[in-house]
């Protein structure tokens, strides 16, 4: 399936025939919370690295995903708009008063989830935001409903000691199987995401044993979901600065107003190259080193350890895109035809659920380069088929009508790539049941094959013969 495989698969059959702190609603008030008083979000016709390192340097702060010929999205101070003209930048205004935004936006959170709480959580979830407790009672509430299907694991713990919580989600045989892994919150203030991750969850709950698509895949797929991989950015985005980006990774002494790392620029594959920067004021900062963070790390030797991981969506917002390797370089994987099928096909389905049209293409050429990003590693260091969404919205703070249409217009484009990893991910090879595809299970096929054993009978024909090799063959180097 992925041509980068070939050359394991070639060398194994050469080998085969020679034998918490809960987070708490918005903070109010100048001295708890950064405030954005007299500041305004501008569009800037900002297309290139050098033009965000000299948009920094004036005060203006990135906040959106894109920064294409079309421009990027800046907060900045009324006045600083001047500075932007001055040097020659074009900046159209979109929001003229950013705090009376964020200020309704915290009044109408804080009045939800006291209306939540008080009907004792249930029904009503994705009405609104929900801050870390709240996360954190919702997944007990799934594994309350089905403890059949829904159980809880912790990957590590965030810079402040936060756990890192996941969802696994899977009926059936408990043996070996594809798994899908889903990650929200890498970026602290993307909110949607969180919430999108978990509609899903609920939707595989609820509708296990009722939709035939969703029992099928809850039965061949093992779901592991991770809701906020950046617990501190998320809480810190309810306490202090809605728009904060990063992890809270401590300022060294040198610098002590330098806070965070960007996680999705921390990854090791082609680590500090354009696309990040090393410097620690920016909102791409990738830290001093790959996998210097402990979420990024936690999540490394998650998947390490899981090897039985096909499918990986780093989701994030906003924008309206599918995306897939490379996210550094510009020219085309070696997957690059097959990811973009798989994506056109997902794209539809968005478009079918009236989610509008969706961008489909490379991270690096559709958006701009990122180095050390979650796609590229988990492409390059797993047998994952990686994407990352960019959710619907213009604003890091769309209204609470956004929440459950952007959640249920990707179900069934993830539900597809779930399919697909499915239908593609026969473990069936993997004869020593260590979820992995190496010379132990060529050894065991031989084994079994030289006793005539049934787990070699690969064509279920009830004889053993070169037919059986041939799928033994095909179904290892399907997976490895």
């Amino acid at each position: 399936m992925f041509t980068r495989r070939l050359p394991r698969v070639l060398m194994a059959f050469a080998l085969l025939i020679v034998a918490p702190a809960d987070a708490q609603p918005l903070a109010a008030g100048p001295t708890t919370a950064v405030r954005y008083d007299d500041h305004v979000i501008a569009r800037v016709n900002a297309s290139t690295p050098e033009d965000l390192a000299l948009l920094e340097s004036l005060g203006a702060r990135m906040i959106s995903c894109e920064l294409s010929p079309q421009g990027g999205d800046f907060v900045l101070p009324r006045r600083g708009l001047a500075d932007l003209h001055g040097a020659g930048y074009q900046a159209k205004v979109t929001c003229d008063d950013v705090q009376t935004l964020l200020d309704a936006e915290s009044t109408r959170v804080r009045a939800s989830l006291e209306r939540y709480r008080q009907r004792g959580g249930g029904e009503g979830f994705f009405d609104d935001f929900r801050p870390l407790s709240e996360i954190d009672t919702f997944i007990d509430d799934l594994i309350a409903r089905r403890p059949d299907l829904v159980s809880r694991f912790v990957i590590g713990h965030s810079h402040e000691g936060r756990p890192i919580w996941g969802v696994r989600i899977s009926s059936g045989d408990p043996g070996c199987k594809p798994a899908f892994l889903m990650t929200g919150v890498t970026h602290a203030r993307e909110w949607l995401t969180v919430m999108n991750v978990l509609y899903l969850a609920d939707h595989l709950v609820s509708q296990e044993g009722v939709d035939p698509v969703v029992t099928d895949l809850v039965e061949r797929v093992e779901w592991l979901i991770i809701p906020v991989l950046n617990p501190d950015g998320y809480h810190y985005t309810w306490t202090t600065d809605r728009y904060w980006r990063k992890n809270r990774r401590t300022p060294p002494e040198s610098r002590p107003t330098s806070w965070g790392v960007d996680p999705n620029r921390n990854y090791s594959h082609r680590w500090g190259r354009p696309g990040s920067t090393s410097n620690p004021n920016s909102g791409t900062y990738r830290g001093p080193s790959p996998f210097s963070e402990p979420e990024t790390s936690a999540l490394r030797d998650f998947a390490l350890a899981n090897p039985q991981i096909r499918a990986h969506n780093d989701v994030h917002s906003y924008g309206n895109y599918i995306l897939f390797p490379w996210c550094q370089l510009t020219q085309k994987s070696p997957d690059h035809a097959e990811y973009a099928a798989l994506g056109d096909a997902m794209s539809q389905l968005i478009e079918d659920a009236d989610g509008g049209k969706w961008r489909v293409g490379p991270v690096s050429t559709t958006l701009y380069l990122v180095s050390g990003g979650s796609v590229d590693w988990f492409y390059t260091q797993t047998d994952a088929i990686s994407f990352s969404y960019e959710l619907r919205g213009g604003s890091f703070a769309p209204g609470a009508s956004q929440i459950i249409p952007g959640s249920r217009e990707t179900i069934g484009a993830t539900l597809h790539h779930a399919a697909y990893v499915a239908d593609h991910s026969s473990f069936r090879a993997d004869l020593d049941g260590d979820c992995d595809f190496d010379y132990d299970d060529i050894i065991a096929f031989l084994t079994a094959y030289a006793g005539q054993e049934p787990e070699a009978d690969f064509t279920t024909d009830g004889s053993f013969d070169i037919d059986d090799v041939l799928a033994f063959i095909e179904a290892f180097a399907s997976m490895s």
